[in-house]
C-alpha cells in the first residue's frame, strides 16, 4: 500500500464507519503522499518462463516418481502459463465448468476450456492446448487432468474451485488452494530437484526469486515475438482495451503486424476458410490419445 492509496482509504473508511479523520485532508500529508508517488521506485515485473522451464514443467507432471502434491503445482503453473491466466482465475474456476472440447464435426481434441466464476476482473474465460513444448511431453494436459480428479475425489463436481490445497505431505483438502501456499510448494519442488543435482533450467536464486505472474505473460510474450496476431493475443491475455495489449509493452513496430496480419487473413479468404465453432465434453471423460474418439 502506497501512502496514497492509505489516505484514499482513511478518507473512503471514516465516511462509512463515521470517524473522524482530520489529518488525512492536510495538505502537508497530501503533499508528501504525491511526492512519494513521483518518486516510487520502478515496478518491477515478474520475467517470462523460458522453453527449458516449460518442458521441465510438463516432465515433471509427466514423472510418475514425483510426489503427486509437486506434480500438481508445478502442473498447474504449467497449466496457468499456457492460458495465460493468475492463479486466482485458475483456483476459481469451478471444476465443473472445465470441459474438453473440439470443433464441430472433428475428432481431434483441441485442449480444455472453462470460464472462472470470479476473477480480479470479472468472470474469466480461458481456454488452454494440450500441445507441450516438445512432443514427447504431449501428455502433459491429460495427466494432470487425471491428477487433478484424483485429488478431488467423487464430488468434483460439486467443487466450486480446482485444485485442492496441499498440506505438503501427500494429503489433499477439499478447499480451494492458496497462491501462498501453492507458491512455496512449487519452490520446494524445484529446490528438491536442484538439491538431487537433477536437471532443472533456474538456478537457486531463480528459484527462491519466481513469480506465478510470469504465467500471465509468457506465452503473450512468445505470441508477440512470433509474429501472432495482436487480437489473438488480446484474447489469450483477456485485456479488454486494445491499448493494453502486450503490443504495446514488448513491441513498438506494430504497423510491420498490422500488415501481416492483413495478408494472413487475406489469404485464408481467398483459401474459403470460415468459422468453426467448439463443443465440450464433460471432464472427466479424460481422452486415452489426442482424439475424441478415444477411451
Amino acid at each position: 500500500m502506497t501512502p496514497l492509496s492509505f489516505i484514499y482509504a482513511l478518507e473512503h473508511f471514516s465516511a462509512v464507519f463515521g470517524f473522524a479523520s482530520p489529518g488525512s485532508k492536510h495538505p502537508r500529508c497530501k503533499k508528501l503522499a504525491l511526492d512519494y508517488s513521483k518518486k516510487s521506485p520502478e515496478k518491477r515485473q515478474a520475467p517470462p518462463f523460458s522453453v527449458a522451464f516449460l518442458d521441465y514443467l510438463e516432465k515433471a507432471v509427466l514423472d510418475e516418481s514425483k510426489k503427486v502434491e509437486h506434480r500438481l503445482v508445478l502442473g498447474k503453473l504449467r497449466l496457468c502459463t499456457q492460458a495465460s491466466v493468475r492463479h486466482s482465475d485458475l483456483a476459481t474456476t469451478a471444476l465443473s465448468r472445465v470441459e474438453w472440447c473440439r470443433v464441430i464435426g472433428e475428432k481431434a481434441i483441441l485442449g480444455l476450456r472453462a470460464k472462472a466464476g470470479k476473477t480480479k476482473s470479472g468472470p474469466r474465460p480461458w481456454a488452454a492446448s494440450w500441445l507441450g513444448v516438445r512432443p514427447e511431453n504431449d501428455r502433459w494436459l491429460f495427466v494432470l487432468a487425471d491428477i487433478l480428479l484424483k485429488v478431488h475425489g467423487g464430488s468434483w463436481a460439486t467443487h466450486g474451485f480446482l485444485g485442492c490445497a496441499s498440506d505438503g505431505k501427500g494429503s489433499f483438502a477439499a478447499t480451494p488452494p492458496c497462491i501462498g501456499e501453492d507458491v512455496t510448494l512449487a519452490k520446494q519442488a524445484l529446490m528438491d530437484d536442484f538439491e538431487a543435482g537433477r536437471s532443472i533450467p533456474l538456478s537457486e536464486l531463480e528459484i527462491k526469486g519466481l513469480r506465478w505472474h510470469s504465467c500471465k505473460n509468457t506465452l503473450t510474450t512468445l505470441m508477440v515475438h512470433t509474429g501472432i496476431k495482436s487480437r489473438s493475443i488480446r484474447y489469450q491475455g483477456a485485456w479488454r482495451k486494445a491499448s493494453e495489449t502486450m503490443i504495446d509493452l514488448y513491441l513498438r513496430e506494430a504497423q510491420i503486424l498490422v500488415i501481416k496480419a492483413q495478408m494472413e487473413v487475406l489469404d485464408q479468404v481467398r483459401r474459403g476458410v470460415t468459422l468453426s465453432v467448439l463443443e465440450g465434453r464433460p471432464l472427466n471423460l479424460v481422452p486415452g490419445a489426442s482424439c475424441w474418439d478415444s477411451p
